[in-house]
């Protein structure tokens, strides 16, 4: 992983050879357009051809604002993190075109989406192509994740407007708390304090919706990196109030809180689903078979579960 010191050190480099040949406060002058079309001209050879090593699948748009990928008919920043720099070989959609296929299927109209954890924006991004007139309002504590999030939103070459960016944690409480300080895409709230960490403020969901005035969310996404189970209380006062979630389950929580949340959505008519949405898992047992099958050694211990209110589904 290059770091952002090595980054530094590289374009301090650049910047002494390029001292090397000209003044650096000449570098814009029309004199030296050969130079900066030599240097511009060198790294763009040698960036295609690392994509090519790579088998890098998607494009890489450089423009003033930062350099960005294109997946999907979305721009998303890598010049912050590396994330959208990991794939090899056959491109690979984003995740909302999976939850946008799924909900099609089930038959449910997205007029509100909730993202709660939206981190870099790219599901509600990508929710926003895919519902123009919906109101998406996306959930995310951390300053550093906003910024990446904001210089993404900027940028799309489609319209934006519908996204609702609320700066706030969701948690079992309201009152403050604090979370990592840097981009990442794994923040996590922890309690008030620590070292480089950022202060923020909680609420719970069921409150937001009060707050913002969401009458009805027709599906809400949540990924707080272990911090679902506390929404529990939250989900159950928020009862049919949502008409499909998808929840992120990982290794982050224990294992029974995860299935103490699963027990209350069920308790209120929710039908759980694998991350496909296609296995209907029927009961607690079943339930907790799937989920330690995928959190198995050597497995990635993440997966999502689908819950659906149960009056929603067609046969």
């Amino acid at each position: 992983m290059v770091k952002q010191t090595q980054y530094d050190a590289l374009m301090r480099e650049l910047s002494d050879q390029l001292r090397g040949l000209v003044p650096a406060p000449d570098l814009r002058h029309t004199d030296n357009r050969f130079i900066r079309a030599d240097v511009l001209q060198s790294f763009a050879v040698r960036l295609h051809a690392a994509m090519r090593l790579f088998d890098y699948p998607y494009e890489i748009v450089v423009r003033p604002e930062g350099i960005f990928v294109a997946i999907s008919g979305v721009l998303l920043d890598v010049s912050s993190s590396g994330l959208y720099l990991k794939a090899s070989g056959a491109p690979v959609g984003l995740q909302a075109e999976v939850f946008a296929q799924t909900l099609r299927r089930r038959n449910i109209d997205v007029a509100t989406f909730v993202d709660v954890g939206a981190n870099f924006g790219e599901v509600s991004l990508s929710m926003a192509r895919e519902y123009p007139a919906a109101r998406i309002v996306a959930i995310e504590p951390s300053a550093d994740n906003l910024a990446v999030f904001e210089r993404n939103k900027q940028v799309q070459r489609f319209p934006t407007g519908n996204i609702e960016v609320v700066k706030l944690g969701i948690a079992d409480k309201a009152g403050p708390a604090a979370i990592s300080r840097g981009a990442n895409p794994m923040s996590r709230v922890t309690p008030a304090g620590g070292a480089d960490t950022e202060a923020i403020m909680c609420e719970r969901l069921d409150t937001l919706f009060d707050q913002r005035g969401i009458r009805e969310a027709d599906f809400v996404k949540i990924d707080i990196e272990g911090g679902e189970p506390k929404l529990k209380d939250a989900l159950i006062a928020l009862g049919r109030r949502v008409k499909a979630y998808c929840i992120e389950f990982s290794q982050f929580a224990p294992f029974d809180d995860y299935m103490t949340l699963t027990a209350a959505l069920r308790a209120q008519q929710f039908e759980c689903y694998d991350e496909s949405a296609a296995v209907r898992l029927t009961s607690g047992e079943e339930i907790a078979r799937h989920l330690r099958a995928a959190f198995a050694p050597g497995k990635i211990a993440v997966t999502n579960l689908w819950f659906f209110a149960a009056a929603r589904l067609t046969v």
